[in-house]
């Protein structure tokens, strides 16, 4: 098993997980499903919106949200842009 160093390296490393189930969130009308893939792919675009904007590595950016997947997504994309 690979051992993680940074915070940053999350998203190459969950990409290699491909179609695996990476993230559920439970909804009264079903299961939303996210695959590692997914989440690796947007949580990566949302860091290059991120930076692109002026995001700063070490400046602190927020995250208002309801427990659910993106949360967990922007959260990655945070630590992703540095």
């Amino acid at each position: 098993m690979q051992s993680l160093q940074t915070l940053q390296e999350l998203i190459p490393h969950l990409r290699q997980g491909g179609d695996s189930e990476c993230l559920l969130a439970f909804h009264t009308d079903g299961v939303e499903r996210w695959s590692c893939a997914k989440v690796a792919d947007t949580a990566e675009q949302l860091a290059r919106g991120l930076v692109a904007a002026g995001v700063q590595p070490g400046e602190t950016v927020p995250i208002l949200a309801h427990n659910r997947p993106e949360w967990v997504i922007a959260a990655l994309a945070i630590f992703g842009a540095g």
